[in-house]
């Protein structure tokens, strides 16, 4: 296959690294961390700096931005795009600053969040008239001081810090009531949100109102930047929509940040983390991107860009190995995303520099695969089974959440999966998932597993995209053309041992030739028979090695 003939997103950045602040507490490691960058082309195209600003009065906050400015000559040099992530938002909750503290701005008592009892809590009112008028002037000090690119606003533009808690303060209750037509009070409201176990549709209203508010705070930071340069793009580093009530989607918000689609928006995808001695934890992940991926591009063409957030935690700077950084973002383009955005680099801490060389080596290495797998996902779908909910779920007393742990484990028995927004009348409920699992307390055997693959297929009519045969710890993440062919798979082998050829069924393929790639090896053109069905071949994967990713291209 030709790389050159396959379209990579134009005008966004491919691979964004985020800064911590402590590039400006470290300055001259940042530079040397810069140089690496600048030595090895193709290892990073942006830079969001930070420099945990938010919150504090603007004079503070400009004191501090200023303190990135000299970073700029050096980026500009080595072709690194100049942008900047907002870390504090709403806030993560914790401690509110000391009254004490001089640098901090003096918010009202009113604007800080009430939680279902009237307590008050450590987070911003999304409503307060306070809380936007300074984040419309923070954002116009941005814009004034370092002339980003981009301004990314971090996930804690949520609403559910603490569990299921939003604010329930007098003038957010007063809001909701003129914009839903509803005469409830905190304690009435409460009582039917988390008390009434029947379906009521007060909580679908209660979700998208709390959409709208984020939408308020996004609309504010808009209005900053135009001041200034409404050419700067602002966009959203994301949790999954569907958590809590932050609302069914994120297209108020985005609709927002792009200033009612003048300016194009993005969404970065797959908060959240998991831990390299519990790899498949990772799967459960790609549901959440494979999720909002599809709903944002849905949107229109003012979604520029669907990135990915690789959090390494628990050492917050390299934590995981390169490779395994590498894997997870082939993973996460597979599911969807256009775009990675590896997070993050702390200047300030005491890595080696060698760390970061080896980083960038790696990425150096892996980029040609991941362009290649991110540029068909971009004008693909996910295909596959669907986990369905009912039609009146955001209705229901539950979680409010549409991820499972259940999405992540049918991945893993090498069970692709997309998402099915018109959703069914009844589903399981959270008392028979319950009751499933407690009927299912040992991992099934290979013949079992293919024995519920075949009920699958037989209910999708034949139609799931791909089947593998043999399977132990293989994920599947088929990307189907709007025709419904099938364009590409991305096979990995979640199992730390290697993978021997495995075959594979590829309904509807979008072409004749089947190219199976890796990183850093030549392209192979797989040998198809002839199916069970007329639209299906059969090809065999080469050995992969544990823990490794490969992509067969239908062209």
């Amino acid at each position: 296959m030709n790389q050159k003939t396959i379209p990579v997103a134009a005008d966004w950045p491919f691979i964004t690294i985020r800064q911590s602040a402590g590039s400006v507490r470290a300055q001259d490691k940042m530079r040397e961390v810069i140089r690496i960058n600048a030595a090895r082309p193709g290892s990073c195209d942006c830079y969001w700096f930070c420099c945990d600003g938010a919150g504090m009065t603007l004079s503070h906050a400009k004191a501090r931005a200023e303190s990135l400015v000299s970073f700029r000559p050096a980026c500009e040099q080595a072709g690194i795009e100049f942008s900047y992530q907002q870390g504090v938002t709403l806030r993560h909750g914790g401690q509110p600053p000391a009254d004490a503290d001089a640098c901090y701005f003096k918010y009202p008592d009113d604007a800080w969040s009430r939680d279902r009892n009237g307590g008050k809590c450590s987070y911003y009112c999304p409503s307060s008239p306070v809380v936007l008028a300074h984040q419309t002037d923070y954002a116009e000090m941005l814009a004034r001081t370092l002339h980003p690119v981009a301004i990314w606003l971090d996930d804690d533009l949520r609403l559910c810090h603490c569990k299921t808690e939003t604010c329930f303060c007098d003038r957010c209750i007063r809001l909701f009531n003129e914009a839903c037509g509803e005469h409830v009070t905190r304690e009435s409201l409460v009582k039917r949100l988390w008390d009434n176990p029947d379906p009521d549709p007060i909580r679908s209203r209660w979700f998208s109102f709390n959409a709208g508010q984020l939408a308020r705070f996004g609309a504010a930071t808009r209005a900053g930047l135009d001041k200034v340069n409404p050419s700067i793009r602002l966009a959203y580093q994301s949790v999954d929509a569907s958590m809590y009530y932050t609302g069914p989607d994120y297209r108020p918000l985005l609709w927002a940040l792009s200033g009612e689609g003048r300016v194009q928006t993005a969404i970065r995808i797959g908060s959240g983390h998991y831990f390299e001695r519990h790899p498949r934890e990772v799967l459960d992940k790609m549901m959440s991107v494979i999720r909002e991926t599809e709903r944002t591009r849905a949107f229109g063409s003012w979604i520029g860009q669907c990135s990915y957030e690789m959090e390494n935690y628990t050492r917050e700077v390299l934590h995981k190995s390169p490779e395994a950084v590498m894997i997870e973002s082939a993973l996460a383009l597979a599911a969807g995303c256009d775009a990675l955005t590896l997070y993050w680099w702390d200047a300030a801490r005491d890595e080696p520099l060698t760390y970061y060389e080896e980083f960038a080596d790696e990425v150096v290495r892996y980029r040609p695969y991941l362009e290649r797998v991110a540029a068909v996902s971009k004008r693909t779908h996910a295909g596959g089974a669907a986990y369905r909910f009912p039609q009146d779920y955001l209705n229901l007393k539950r979680d409010f959440t549409s991820s499972h742990r259940l999405e992540g484990m049918l991945l893993s028995c090498g069970i692709p999966l997309t998402v099915a927004e018109a959703h069914p009348a009844a589903c399981y409920t959270d008392d028979d998932l319950s009751a499933l699992r407690l009927n299912f307390p040992r991992t099934p055997t290979t013949s079992e597993l293919e024995a519920f693959r075949d009920k699958l297929d037989e209910h999708s009519g034949g139609n799931m995209p791909v089947r593998a045969g043999k399977t132990h710890a293989v994920a599947l993440f088929p990307r189907i053309g709007d025709g419904g062919g099938l364009h590409a798979v991305t096979v990995a082998n979640m199992s730390i041992g290697r993978m021997q050829g495995m075959t594979l069924r590829l309904r509807h393929p979008a072409g004749k030739r089947f190219i199976w790639t890796r990183p850093d090896d030549s392209d192979v053109e797989l040998k198809a028979g002839k199916g069970m069905l007329p639209t299906e071949v059969v090809v065999t994967v080469p050995e992969l090695p544990g823990y490794a990713v490969g992509t067969i291209y239908c062209v």
